[in-house]
């Protein structure tokens, strides 16, 4: 008696062939698989896993093929050109406030309250409100506000034409850049200093803070 192979069709027919006749068949099947029952019982499930088996293997090939998109997505993120920029113009702005304290001295709310000659309780109160009415600016270090102690005269009060200045200048820029142009050379100034002609009472400073363009870093 010929041994006869029962085959599962791509098209979901079944069939049975003997061994002779499906293996000149094979030669002309494409990716086919070969598996054999024992039993009865295990054809009927078999019949079942192969009948789903190409709906099986389009799903996991479309799962596994999402992960690729996605690791080779998280690898563009990784390697992000404007990582390195970013990086470099926050250690240039770190270097540029380190100098800024280190070469110009900064007061506390505190310390601007007393120098104003005010005694009461909340020490806060005065630095705030003059900053809160743009009389004066102040940059933020370690968490708390500190205040340029160039902006004030000889008795603790806000330099009358800094408020002007502040004003004038675009809202574009922080506390930061704000501070640096006060301290920079101006070529709108004939290469003053800003504050220098703030205290100098020269009201050409108003004019050359309308000019001020955004720095690169603060």
């Amino acid at each position: 008696m010929k041994e006869t192979i029962h085959i599962i069709q791509a098209d979901g027919k079944d069939r049975s062939l003997p061994r002779s006749d499906l293996m000149r068949k094979l030669d002309d099947m494409r990716n086919a698989l070969v598996v054999n029952f024992t039993s009865a019982g295990d054809l009927k499930v078999g019949r079942g896993v192969l009948r789903n088996l190409p709906r099986l293997l389009e799903e996991k090939r479309a799962s596994r093929q999402l992960e690729r998109i996605e690791k080779m997505m998280e690898g563009l993120l990784d390697l992000d050109p404007f990582d390195q920029v970013e990086t470099e113009i926050d250690a240039d702005n770190a270097v540029l406030r380190t100098r800024f304290l280190e070469d110009f001295k900064t007061l506390t709310s505190a310390v601007v309250h007393a120098n104003a000659g005010h005694h009461g309780r909340n020490a806060a109160q005065t630095a705030a409100s003059w900053k809160r009415a743009g009389k004066i600016l102040s940059v933020t270090y370690g968490g708390r506000d500190l205040f340029p102690a160039f902006q004030f005269d000889g008795g603790g009060q806000p330099l009358p034409l800094l408020k002007d200045v502040l004003s004038a200048l675009p809202e574009s820029l922080t506390s930061w850049q704000r501070a640096f142009w006060l301290v920079a050379q101006d070529f709108h100034l004939d290469g003053k200093r800003p504050i220098d002609c703030i205290k100098g009472g020269e009201s050409q400073v108003v004019e050359a803070a309308r000019h001020a363009g955004k720095l690169p870093v603060g």
